[in-house]
Order: structure tokens, then sequence, then C-alpha cells
């Protein structure tokens, strides 16, 4: 399967920016869960309250590099993750990826600063926070059946 951008899909970009609104809007209300394996990872942890972003739109060309040198003037970058189509050898990007700031501070800084506003190969970048999941040492899972 193959990458197409949103107009070839139909979609403009208010309409895109319109969903990428109400996306972050609940996810900031409901949390997210998983985990993602990154590329850049360091020993220490972030912050309890840190935001795991999804940046979308971002060019298929860059690496964790270039995109660690995007983020960085508005903090510490914790994890950088670019999704991959696993079915190509070699894995290609998706054209997004997940961003992991070691403070809420800095995350919500990129995010005012680039999303809808940040122009990557003339398409405007799509910055969404959500709060990193959070698991409780009492949560049990369900039997197999």
């Amino acid at each position: 399967m193959s990458f197409r951008s949103f107009k070839e899909w139909g979609v403009s970009a208010e309409r895109l920016g319109s969903f990428c609104k109400r996306w972050m809007a609940r996810v900031q209300s409901n949390g997210t869960a998983g985990k993602m394996n990154g590329a850049l990872e360091h020993s220490d942890q972030p912050d309890p309250d840190a935001i795991k972003m999804f940046v979308g739109q971002i060019p298929r060309s860059w690496s964790e590099k270039e995109l660690k040198e995007l983020f960085e003037p508005y903090g510490a970058v914790y994890q950088i993750n670019i999704l991959r189509d696993r079915s190509q050898n070699p894995p290609q990007s998706k054209g997004c990826c997940f961003v992991t700031f070691y403070t809420r501070k800095a995350a919500l800084e990129a995010q005012n600063a680039l999303h809808n506003i940040k122009t990557l190969t003339g398409v405007s970048i799509c910055v969404l926070a959500s709060p990193l999941p959070t698991f409780r040492s009492n949560h049990t899972l369900p039997a197999a059946p």
C-alpha cells in the first residue's frame, strides 16, 4: 500500500486542519495508550506529565536526526519514533512520527510554534499533543480464554 497525500484523497487543507484540532482535543481529554519503539532514546526518563506528540506531514526522506534538529529549539527531546512501512525493503517512512520531550512545557511550546504554521516541502505539518500513557500497578489484565 502506498502513501497518498491528503490532496490525492480529496481532502482540503482546511478539513485536515479541522481534523487535527478535533483529534488533539480528544486526545488531550482522554489520553492515549501504546508504546512506540524509538531510534533516539536516552537512559533517563521524561517528566511524569510529559507529552508524546503525533507529527504528520513530515518529509519521508527525513531521519530522526533531522527531526531532532527541528524540535530541539523548543526543549530537550527524549524520543523520536518515525512510523515506517515494514513491507518495504528497507522500511520506508510513512511521513509521520511521534516525538516525546522531557518536559510538558517544551512539547506545548513546540506544538504552538509548529502546528499548521511550519511548512515542510510545501505542506504545513500537523503537531498534536497527547499525555503519555500511565500504567497502574493494581491494573490486571483479563485471563486468556
